[in-house]
């Protein structure tokens, strides 16, 4: 093992509306109005559209890839501010798998697509690809649409404090048919 040491990783990767209180874009949707997570960028926020962890247990010559993932309930509400009904989105699409992983780096990949439970409306789809070398580099790549916020965070799998990867603010939900544009990203140790 040349004596690098053996790190047991936690990648979290959340999508959240900022706001409290959000108008649908589709002014002929029987739905005006949804309830957002009336939240900023905080890692440990128990309010999310979802969130999925991915947990990376380096061993003796590949590592152990586990993850988690959760869906936020949707509501919606009338002009007057009125419950109208709430959902669970499926998670289905929220996949995580092993691309490749041996005594010097292991790889992951983490392909995300989630619609509105309540209206028809286009998936929020992200993609990631993480390598995680033996000898503590990093090198994240993804895309993601441009709403709602995503938050990418990475720490220890024991330690407290999480450091920051990526933090995009939503440009608004119209945002998110085609054919705009992706938001590409990318995380790197690496010196150049």
């Amino acid at each position: 093992m040349d004596g690098k040491k053996k790190r047991n990783l936690q990648l979290r990767y959340s999508t959240f509306l900022p706001e409290e209180w959000l108008k649908n874009p589709n002014l002929a949707s029987k739905v005006p109005y949804f309830k957002g997570d009336n939240r900023g960028f905080d890692p440990e926020s128990p309010r999310y559209r979802t969130r999925v962890d991915v947990y990376i247990h380096e061993k003796e010559s590949e590592a152990e890839i586990e993850f988690s993932k959760a869906v936020g309930k949707s509501e919606a509400y009338n002009h007057d501010g009125d419950f109208l009904e709430e959902g669970v989105a499926p998670d289905e699409d929220i996949v995580v798998k092993r691309v490749l992983s041996n005594h010097e780096k292991t790889t992951i990949q983490l392909t995300h697509s989630v619609s509105n439970p309540i209206i028809i409306s286009p998936a929020v789809d992200y993609k990631v690809i993480g390598t995680f070398y033996r000898n503590g580099e990093i090198n994240i790549a993804g895309y993601h649409d441009q709403a709602p916020h995503h938050e990418v965070y990475l720490k220890e799998a024991d330690e407290q404090n999480w450091e920051p990867l990526h933090l995009a603010e939503n440009k608004g939900l119209e945002m998110m048919a085609h054919p705009t544009a992706n938001h590409l990203w990318r995380y790197s140790t690496f010196t150049q």
